[in-house]
């Protein structure tokens, strides 16, 4: 079982991470769900510094080169906490 305080992310969306946390914690998120979507997110941080980009230019047609770029990975762009993005997985 992996442990949401095991999952570093790195890049323009670590000082996001308490704030994406914290509300799974408080919406009943299992630790293994939780740091899945963690991972998610650092996935996402580390693509964005790829390319150069910080949190602020995470705009629709960023995250549409996140979504097509991940389909086959099983990946798809939802929006969560007030306008923030993060990677989730599909059912």
């Amino acid at each position: 079982m992996s442990h949401p305080s095991r999952v570093r992310i790195t890049g323009p969306l670590a000082s996001f991470r308490n704030g994406f946390a914290t509300p799974l914690r408080k919406q009943g998120y299992r630790l293994n769900a939780a740091a899945n979507q963690l991972q998610l997110l650092a996935h996402l941080s580390r693509w964005l510094a790829s390319r150069r980009l910080d949190a602020t230019m995470l705009t629709d047609p960023v995250l549409g080169g996140v979504s097509g770029r991940s389909t086959h990975t099983g990946l798809r762009v939802v929006a969560f906490n007030q306008g923030t993005r993060a990677a989730d997985q599909l059912p």
